[in-house]
């Protein structure tokens, strides 16, 4: 999506799953498809509430790629607007759960020892510690009412120290 877009259709966004005729598929097997999206997007615009279940198509390695993906969509109103807020969320979206054993601040054993050689990197995508504001850099974390935003890039030269500063932290 281009920046500074107010407003997305939600059928200019998904791609529903269609097998093509030369599969064997009717065209009235592809029409059942894209009449489930437009179903969806019509009760969207209709501010009803409800959910539904679509599988559709989702680009992979910077669109090379292309996998089936069953979606959950969930939708409903923005009371006192015109809008509705939907959720897209993969199928099966939650039903893990990790349940740590042992806060690293209660453990006996340093957990920074395990990260002492060079033979690991952080997703650079992936967001794992940020402090919230240059406050709490210079109070250690103390709360505090002042939210001056800084980038997290100033006070750490690599993702990996700054993971590695949040770990001494936690253990203190």
């Amino acid at each position: 999506l281009k920046h500074k877009y107010n407003s997305v259709d939600l059928t200019e966004v998904e791609l529903p799953e269609v097998d093509s005729p030369s599969n064997g598929i009717s065209d009235r097997h592809e029409h059942r498809f894209t009449n489930m999206l437009q179903e969806l997007r019509n009760e969207m615009v209709l501010q009803k509430e409800g959910e539904n279940e679509l599988t559709v198509l989702t680009h992979l390695d910077e669109m090379k790629r292309v996998t089936l993906r069953p979606q959950k969509y969930f939708y409903g109103p923005i009371e006192g607007t015109p809008f509705s807020l939907g959720i897209a969320l993969p199928d099966n979206y939650g039903i893990h759960e990790l349940n740590a054993q042992q806060e690293i601040r209660h453990s006996h054993t340093n957990v920074t020892e395990h990260f002492q050689n060079n033979n690991w990197k952080v997703h650079p995508d992936w967001v794992y510690c940020e402090y919230n504001s240059l406050k709490d850099v210079e109070s250690n974390g103390e709360s505090t009412t002042e939210t001056t935003y800084r980038d997290k890039d100033e006070s750490f030269d690599t993702p990996e120290e700054q993971v590695l500063h949040f770990l001494a932290r936690v253990g203190r």
